[in-house]
C-alpha cells in the first residue's frame, strides 16, 4: 500500500464530532439522513401482506425499520417488552406452581398479549388517560349496546371485568389480568387440595395423584378464560 493510500485511511476528529450512538434506536439524528430503504418499508406498511415480523441480527437494522415506519405513519403504537412485567410472571409462584405439575398455560398467556394488544388499541382510539374519560368511554359503549344483541354485551361485560381501568400503564395492567387469573387458580386449588403449597417446590412435592387433579384444576380454569369476547370486541369497537 502505497504512503499516500495509508494517509487516506486516517480519521480526525476535532472536538465536538459525533458519529452516532452505540445503540441504533438512540440514533434517531442520523437515521432520519442516512436511512436507507431496500424494500421493506413497503411491505411492512401493506397491512394485507403476511410479512409481518422483522428477524434479525444485531446490528441489522430491525430498530431502524421500526423508527422509519412510526414517523412515516400517523397511527402507530410502541408497546417495549422491556417495560412489561414478564419478570412479574415469570417468578410468580401460582403461575410456576401450575406449569410445573404440566398444565398447558399457552391459551393464558395467548389471552394476556391479546388483552394488552385490545386496551392499547381502545386507549388510543378513545383517548383513555384518565378516570373521567374512562367513564365518558363507559357511557359511549353503553351507548351502542342493542338489547338483545348478546355479542356486544359480551364484549362490555369483558371490558368490564378485566379492563375496568384503561388509564393504567401496560405494565400495570398485565400486572392486574395476571393477578385475577392467579386468584382463580389459587381458589380452584384451594378448594379441592387443602394444604398444597403453590410454589415450584410444592409442585415436585405433589404426588401423582395429586399433580393429576392439578392439571385437571388448571385446565378447568384456563379453558373457562374468556377468548372469544376479545374476539367480539375487536369487531365491536375496533373498525
Amino acid at each position: 500500500m502505497s504512503k499516500n493510500n495509508t494517509n487516506n485511511d486516517k480519521f480526525v476528529f476535532i472536538p465536538h464530532d459525533d458519529i452516532g450512538t452505540s445503540a441504533a434506536e438512540d440514533d434517531s439524528l442520523f437515521l432520519k439522513e442516512c436511512f436507507v430503504d431496500t424494500g421493506n418499508i413497503h411491505i411492512l406498511l401493506d397491512c394485507k401482506n403476511p410479512k409481518r415480523i422483522i428477524v434479525g441480527r444485531t446490528g441489522a437494522g430491525k430498530s431502524a425499520l421500526l423508527q422509519t415506519i412510526g414517523n412515516r405513519s400517523e397511527k402507530v403504537i410502541q408497546l417495549s417488552p422491556h417495560d412489561l412485567s414478564l419478570n412479574y410472571i415469570a417468578n410468580n409462584d401460582v403461575i410456576s406452581f401450575f406449569e410445573v405439575a404440566g398444565v398447558n398455560l399457552d391459551v393464558f398467556y395467548g389471552l394476556l398479549w391479546r388483552h394488552i394488544l385490545v386496551v392499547e388499541l381502545l386507549k388510543r382510539k378513545f383517548n383513555i388517560t384518565n378516570e373521567d374519560s374512562q367513564k365518558n368511554y363507559t357511557r359511549y359503549i353503553r351507548s351502542v349496546i342493542y338489547k338483545k344483541d348478546r355479542i356486544k354485551e359480551q364484549a362490555v361485560e369483558y371490558l368490564e371485568n378485566w379492563g375496568n381501568k384503561f388509564w393504567l400503564t401496560t405494565d400495570e395492567r398485565m400486572k392486574e389480568l395476571t393477578s385475577k387469573i392467579e386468584d382463580n387458580l389459587s381458589a380452584s386449588v384451594s378448594g379441592k387440595l387443602a394444604g398444597v403449597c403453590l410454589s415450584v417446590d410444592g409442585a415436585k412435592k405433589l404426588t401423582t395423584e395429586q399433580k393429576t387433579e392439578v392439571i385437571q384444576i388448571g385446565k378447568k380454569v384456563v379453558s373457562e378464560i374468556q377468548v372469544r369476547e376479545l374476539d367480539n370486541i375487536i369487531s365491536v369497537f375496533i373498525k
